[in-house]
C-alpha cells in the first residue's frame, strides 16, 4: 500500500545520497570537480534500482510477515540489512576492480549495524530521527565497508602523487585504470596540457601489472 511505497521511496532517497557521497568523494579524491553528467544518468538509475529494489525486498518482507510482533525487531533487521547490501552494489559499480560480494557482505553488516541504531534511537526519539540517523549511519558504515572490502583484497595498487604532498590509492586488476580527461577516466593528470580523453590505462593480471600508452600504442 501507500506505506510500502513511503518505504521503497524513502530507501532509494538514501541509496541516491549515498551514492552522491561516494562518487563526490572519489571525484575529490582524483581531483575532479563536483559531478560530471555522464557520472548522473548511471548513479541515478544504479541509486534508484538498488535502492528501491532494497526497498521492496526487506520492507515487503516486513509488512507480508509482521503478523507477530515478536518477529518485528527480526524483519526489521532484514530490511535494513537488505538496505545495506542493495546501497553498496551500487556504489561498488563506481570502485575499479572492488569484488561484488564482498561487497555485498561488508554492505550487509553496515546494514546491522544500522539497525542496531535505529531500534535503540527510534523508541527514545520517534520515528523520524530515527530513520534520518539510521540512514546517516548506514551511508557511514556502507562507505567504511567498501573501503575495508578494498584494502582486504589488495594485492597490486596504484599510488598518484598529487601536487602538495597528496596521494590517491587505486586498486589494480583486471578493470582498467584510465587516465586522461573523459568521463571514465580514473585519473585526471594535472599536467596534460592537450586534455586528451584517453592518455594510457593500467591492468594488473596473471601477465602482471602492464600500462599501455594510447598516444604510441605501447
Amino acid at each position: 500500500g501507500l506505506s510500502l511505497k513511503r518505504a521503497c521511496g524513502w530507501a532509494a532517497l538514501v541509496a541516491l545520497g549515498a551514492g552522491l557521497a561516494l562518487v563526490l568523494g572519489h571525484n575529490r579524491n582524483q581531483r575532479r570537480r563536483g559531478l560530471r553528467l555522464a557520472q548522473l544518468a548511471p548513479l541515478g538509475f544504479g541509486a534508484a534500482v538498488s535502492g528501491i529494489a532494497a526497498g521492496l525486498a526487506g520492507q515487503g518482507t516486513f509488512y507480508a510477515l509482521s503478523g507477530s510482533t515478536a518477529f518485528e525487531p527480526v524483519l526489521r533487521a532484514l530490511a535494513w540489512i537488505l538496505l545495506g547490501s542493495g546501497v553498496v552494489a551500487g556504489m561498488s559499480t563506481f570502485v575499479p576492480n572492488l569484488p561484488r560480494m564482498r561487497a555485498l557482505v561488508g554492505g550487509a553488516l553496515g546494514g546491522a549495524a544500522a539497525v542496531s541504531c535505529f531500534l535503540r534511537i527510534v523508541p527514545a526519539l520517534g520515528d523520524t530521527p530515527g530513520r534520518l540517523l539510521g540512514a546517516a549511519l548506514l551511508g557511514l558504515m556502507a562507505g567504511a565497508m567498501t573501503v575495508l572490502v578494498e584494502a582486504s583484497v589488495r594485492k597490486a595498487w596504484l599510488v598518484v602523487r598529487w601536487p602538495g604532498d597528496e596521494t590517491t590509492t587505486l586498486l589494480l586488476g583486471p578493470t582498467p585504470i584510465v587516465v586522461g580527461h573523459s568521463a571514465s577516466a580514473h585519473i585526471c593528470p594535472v599536467f596534460d596540457e592537450t586534455r586528451a580523453a584517453v592518455l594510457g590505462a593500467f591492468t594488473h593480471t596473471a601477465a602482471g601489472i602492464r600500462y599501455r600508452d594510447e598516444r604510441s600504442g605501447q
